[in-house]
Parts: structure tokens; sequence; C-alpha cells
């Protein structure tokens, strides 16, 4: 079941659900990516769980990659037949993409292992276990990633998104001020990042604003189907990005020396972005209007703007600056639209639930 925008019939206090699921799910993850995976060579294991255990070798390693291949699958397919939405064939449908996609690479990962000597063990018990943990922590991801619905977003597997970038945060803020204290870098260097930073998240801010203030203005009474709103702020630049990478893959296997050095394929990368981001927010504006949700044309207009700019100002500023910037333009955008989804619940409580699209 999905949560529809502005609906009365689902006012509630749901706001401590909400609070207890964030929690749950994010203790869930770190828990997860600090258990190792069986199976491996107990010297090299040694060698490298030192200060705990990496996330590339935990239960966790393939990471919420899966389960974003397989929902933005399930995006590209709602945006073209907007009345696959909510239908249990495209649930069904992107839980077996998620979980195919875990088979094949947690097999390349067992594979590539084994030929090192790393996978010990009674043979083929042991390539089935490494193998099964990794499935299981993908299984157990794909779960949490639909346990945190707002009304304007699917907010459960964002969050597993950002999790990794959030929990890394602190550690880049240190080095940056151990940079500064040490003199390897100057005070004017910090405050620049600073500042591109701050103004990166005004824009956010602004923009996904700008989309849940026409929710108010712009909704009608009675409201279809279910709108996750915010999906036209987190989703476009990541979709854009896939999409240009679909092209690359073939050309990869069939013709690998035909492919730039990496960086015309990052140019490549950005262009193709900059130029897909307004089809995508095009094609979620008209899924709304196919869905009784009116998004006014400035309203687009200026979240492909702050989508552009973040993404490729983003990228060509870093290469300027000394200190690299915390977070990218993608995951600020997908921060606000979080922290948006949650505050609007907790400004304006309503009942969650978890569903069955993405």
């Amino acid at each position: 079941m999905s949560v529809m925008v502005d609906d009365p019939n689902i006012r509630g206090n749901g706001v401590l659900g909400v609070a207890l699921r964030v929690v749950l799910i994010s203790i869930v993850a770190i828990i997860g990516w600090n258990i190792a995976l069986p199976g491996l060579d107990a010297s090299f294991m040694a060698a490298r769980t030192v200060d705990g255990v990496p996330s590339q070798l935990s239960v966790l390693a393939l990471g919420v990659g899966p389960v974003l291949t397989a929902f933005a699958l399930g995006q590209i397919i709602r945006l073209l037949v907007p009345r696959s939405n909510g239908s249990f064939a495209l649930h069904v449908g992107e839980n077996a993409v998620a979980l195919l996609l875990a088979v094949s690479q947690a097999y390349a990962i067992a594979q590539a292992m084994s030929a090192m000597g790393l996978l010990v063990g009674d043979g083929y018990l042991a390539w089935a276990g490494f193998v099964a943990s990794l499935i299981g922590g993908t299984a157990v991801l794909l779960f949490l990633s639909r346990q945190v619905v707002l009304p304007s977003l699917v907010a459960g597997f964002w969050i597993l998104w950002l999790l990794p970038a959030l929990i890394d945060f602190p550690a880049q803020f240190s080095l940056s001020f151990d940079l500064l204290r040490t003199g390897a870098v100057a005070g004017s260097q910090l405050l620049l990042t600073m500042v591109i930073v701050i103004i990166a998240f005004a824009l956010a801010i602004s923009a996904t604003r700008m989309v849940m203030t026409s929710q108010k203005r712009f909704a009608p009474t009675k409201i279809t189907m279910s709108v996750f709103l915010l999906n036209i702020v987190v989703w476009p630049p990541l979709l854009a990005a896939s999409a240009g990478s679909y092209v690359l893959t073939p050309l990869a296997f069939l013709w690998p020396d035909s492919l730039p050095d990496g960086q015309w394929i990052r140019i490549y990368v950005l262009a193709i972005t900059a130029i897909l981001i307004p089809v995508f927010v095009s094609g979620y504006r008209r899924f709304f209007s196919h869905n009784g949700m009116m998004l006014p044309a400035t309203t687009a207009l200026m979240l492909i703007a702050v989508q552009i700019a973040l993404v490729l100002g983003g990228a060509l500023v870093s290469g300027h600056l000394v200190l690299p910037l915390p977070l990218s333009g993608t995951t600020i955008l997908v921060l606000v639209g979080v922290a948006y989804g949650l505050i609007d619940v907790m400004r304006k409580p309503v009942e969650t639930a978890t569903g069955n699209a993405a």
C-alpha cells in the first residue's frame, strides 16, 4: 500500500513510528556493515580488520547498488507506463531484479576470491555460504528500503543510500581541519569549500520547497493515485547518469579499445546527465499529471536548473579545489529531499505505511 498526497483519510500521529523506523533501519544497516563475510582466509581478514570490519568485506558488501538499479528500472517503467504505478507485478519485478543482480555480483566476487586463494573452507559449502551471505545482505537491504514510506517519498531506501556518506562525513571534516591546522591548506580554501556547500544546500532547499509548495497550491481535492512528489527531486540526476552509462556498457564489451580515456568518459557522463535531467523531470511532471497532481512548468524549470547546477557545478568546481567537497550535488539533493519529507511529517503528522512503490 502507498500513501496518497494530502489524503485526509490517512491523517494520524505517525511521527514516533517514522522516527523509530529511521533509527532501526540505520542500526540494522550499521550492524550489517560490521558483520564479516564467512569463508575468507583468516590471515587476510586479520590484516584488514584491525580497525573493524570494512564494509567491502561485510555481508552488506554489495551495498544498495542492486536495489538502486532495480528501483531505477521501476521508476523508468512508471514514467513510461503510468498505469503500472502501484501494481503488484512491478513490486515483485523490482524485488526479482535486485536479487538477480545480487546473485550475479555475489557469484562474480566469489569466483574472484576463490581464484586469489582467499576463499577457504570445505569446497562448495564455503563458496555457497559466501554467496548466500551476500545475497542475504541484499535481501535485508531490500526489505529495509521499504520500511520508511512518507507521503512524499519512499525514504527508507534513500536513508540507506545516504548512510555511508553521512558516516564518512565526520572523518572528512576532521581531515579538512587537520590539513588546515598543519598548514597544508590555507584557511581561504576551507572557507571557499564551506561557502560552496552552503550555496548548494540553499539551492536544493529552495527547489525542494517550491516542489512541495506546489503540492499545496495546485493539488486537486482528490488524487486518483499515489504520488511520491519528492521523486522528482531525488531521482532525475541518478536516472540520467544511469541511462548515460547504459550506452557505454555495450561499447565496453564489444569494442573496449574504442572507449576514450577516463577524462573523456567523465565529460560524456556529465554532458549526458545534463541533457537527460530535463527529460526525466518532464517525465515525472507528466506522471504526476496522469495521477491527478499538477506541477507548474516554472517549478519544473527551476528544479531542472538546480539539478543541473548541482551535478555539473559540483563536478567542475571540485576539480579546482584543494579540499574535496564533502558531499556531491546528487547527495545534497537526496539529503534535502529526505530531510524535507521527514520534517513535513513531523510538522503535519500523517500515518505512514510500508508500500509497494519506490
